[in-house]
C-alpha cells in the first residue's frame, strides 16, 4: 500500500471523478483546476485532471440546483445526439471566478432525479474537501509534526533541533527563523543567507530539494527557492477559495505581538493570523488544549525564539578590563570577546585563545554579538536552545486572551 499522503489523496480525487461519472450514467468525467489553486503541482500526476491558467465563467442557462452546489447543462461535445448533455459543476468558486470545476461528459438528458442530484451534491462537497486537503494537507501535517516535537521537547530537549524544526517549517510554508537558517546552512540544506535580515528567500541546495521530494509531502516547483512571500501570496485567499471566511473569535497578546484566532468553517481547525496582516496559518492545537498550548505553538511557529531570547538577554560588559581593543559580552553567565583584525573578526572565550569567526564586518556591535551568540548556541558552547525554550514556555503562560469583536476592532 502506498503510504505517500499526497498519492492517497490523489487516488481519492480520481475515484470521486469516476464515481460522479457512474452516478449519472455519463461517458467520462474530468476535474479542471486553475494554476492558482495548485502552485506546487500536486495534481500534475493525477489522471482525469486538467490544469488551466484561467477557468472561464459558466453561463447561467440551464442551471440545475443540486443542493449546496449546482450543475450547468451544455450540449455534449462528444456527440451530435440531442439527448446527451455535459454537466459543469463549480467546486471552488470565488465570485464569478472558478478555481476548480467538475466536467461530466455525455450524460443522458434525462439524468436529473432526486437521488442523482443528491449524489452529485455530496460528491461535489467531498471533492471540494479533498482539494482543500491536497492544497493544505502537507502544511497541516508538518505543523502537526512541529506540535509533536514541542510536546516531546518537554521530556527531552534534544528532540527539538533547529535543523529539523526549520526544515519542517519550510515544508509547512512558513519561513524558518534566523537560528534555524543557520542550522540549515551548516547541515548543507540551504544556501547562504544574511543572518540579520528576515529569512524571506531561502534557497534549497540539491540535497535539501532531494529530501523534500523523497518525503512525499511536497511536489516542488521548478525553482529551488522556497520564498515565504511567494508562499503567503499563493495561499492568500485559500479560505475564500473554498467558500470559507475566517471569523476571529479571540485575540491573543504574546510577547508584545497581537494575534487573531479563528476556526476554519469547513474543518474547525484553529488558525492564527497576526493582526497586521491577513495571512492565516493552521494550528495543531484546539481551544480544548488551553490557551497556553495554543500560545506556545504560535511562539514556536511565528517568533524566532532563540534570536529574541539572545536579543533580550545578551549583555554588553563594558566593566571588564581588557588589554585588547575588544568588545566583551555575556550570555547565560558565559563571557566572550570580539575584536577586529585585518582579516575580519576574531572570537575569544574565557580561558581560550583568539579564533577567527565568520561575521559581517559592517554590522553594528550589538547585532554582530547576537549573530555570534547564535553560533555559540548552535555549537552548544552556550546552552541557548534549552534556555530559550524554557523562556518561551514562560512567555506562553503569560499570554493575554480577550474576546474578539469586529466592531471593537474597527
Amino acid at each position: 500500500m502506498d503510504r505517500n499522503i499526497l498519492t492517497i489523496l490523489q487516488n481519492c480525487v480520481q475515484t470521486l471523478c469516476e464515481t460522479a461519472c457512474l452516478a449519472v450514467d455519463a461517458q467520462s468525467a474530468q476535474l479542471h483546476i486553475s494554476d492558482s489553486l495548485d502552485p506546487w503541482a500536486v495534481f500534475s500526476v493525477v489522471q482525469n485532471v486538467q490544469r488551466h491558467t484561467l477557468i472561464a465563467p459558466m453561463a447561467e442557462d440551464s442551471r440545475v440546483a443540486l443542493g449546496d452546489f449546482s450543475a450547468v447543462e451544455v450540449m455534449s461535445e462528444t456527440s451530435f445526439v440531442s439527448d446527451l448533455v455535459d454537466l459543469h459543476i463549480d467546486l471552488l468558486a470565488e465570485g464569478s471566478q472558478s478555481r476548480a470545476r467538475l466536467v461530466i461528459t455525455g450524460a443522458p438528458r434525462s439524468w436529473p432525479s432526486k437521488n442523482r442530484k443528491r449524489c452529485l451534491d455530496q460528491l461535489a462537497g467531498t471533492l471540494s474537501q479533498q482539494l482543500f486537503a491536497m492544497r493544505e494537507g502537507p502544511g497541516i501535517l508538518a505543523s502537526g509534526m512541529l506540535a509533536l516535537m514541542e510536546e516531546l521537547a518537554e521530556l527531552d530537549a534534544g528532540v527539538n533541533t533547529p535543523t529539523l524544526t526549520g526544515f519542517l517549517r519550510l515544508i509547512s510554508g512558513r519561513p524558518p527563523t534566523r537560528s534555524q537558517v543557520i542550522a540549515l546552512q551548516i547541515s548543507g540544506l540551504v544556501d547562504g543567507h544574511d543572518m540579520l535580515a528576515p529569512p524571506m528567500d531561502v534557497s534549497l541546495t540539491a540535497t535539501g530539494r532531494e529530501i523534500i521530494l523523497r518525503s512525499g509531502l511536497r511536489s516542488l516547483p521548478d525553482t529551488d527557492i522556497l520564498c515565504s512571500t511567494t508562499l503567503q501570496e499563493s495561499t492568500e485567499g485559500d479560505d475564500l477559495a473554498v467558500g470559507a471566511e475566517m471569523r476571529p473569535h479571540a485575540r491573543l497578546r504574546i510577547m508584545e505581538r497581537d494575534y487573531l484566532i479563528a476556526a476554519h468553517p469547513m474543518t474547525d481547525i484553529l488558525h492564527y493570523s497576526c493582526v497586521s496582516d491577513n495571512a492565516w496559518s493552521a494550528l495543531s492545537h484546539s481551544n480544548a488544549d488551553g490557551w497556553t498550548k495554543v500560545a506556545a505553538e504560535i511562539i514556536q511557529a511565528d517568533i524566532d525564539v532563540p534570536y529574541e531570547f539572545v536579543k533580550m538577554h545578551l549583555i554588553r560588559r563594558r566593566d571588564l578590563p581588557t588589554d585588547e581593543i575588544a568588545e566583551a559580552f555575556e550570555l547565560l553567565g558565559q563571557v566572550f570577546w570580539l575584536r577586529r583584525v585585518e582579516t575580519g573578526w576574531e572570537l575569544k572565550l574565557e580561558h581560550a585563545e583568539w579564533s577567527r569567526i565568520d561575521v559581517d564586518p559592517d554590522l553594528p556591535p550589538q547585532d554582530r554579538a547576537r549573530v555570534v551568540a547564535l553560533h555559540l548556541g548552535r555549537s552548544r558552547t552556550i546552552a541557548v536552545e534549552k534556555a530559550a525554550a524554557d523562556w518561551a514556555q514562560r512567555m506562553a503562560h503569560a499570554v493575554q486572551v480577550s474576546p474578539y469583536s469586529e466592531m471593537a476592532a474597527e
